[in-house]
């Protein structure tokens, strides 16, 4: 019985793989100019924003 338990936890620790970036942990397998990637079989839309000014006006409320 310890012998089953402790094969098993080694396959476990075998199948996992520390990935050695971002780039490598994020299975992206095709990514388009308009901002579309796949990854898997499912599909995500990205958004890029020119510019976005993050600077509050300096208003004098009266």
């Amino acid at each position: 019985m310890i012998k089953t338990l402790q094969n098993a936890l080694k396959q476990d620790r075998e199948g996992f793989v520390l990935p050695k970036s971002v780039q490598d942990a994020i299975p992206i397998r095709r990514l388009w100019p308009d901002g579309i990637f796949q990854f898997g079989s499912k599909f995500s839309k990205t958004i890029r924003f020119s510019d976005i000014n993050y600077a509050i006006p300096n208003k004098t409320v009266l």
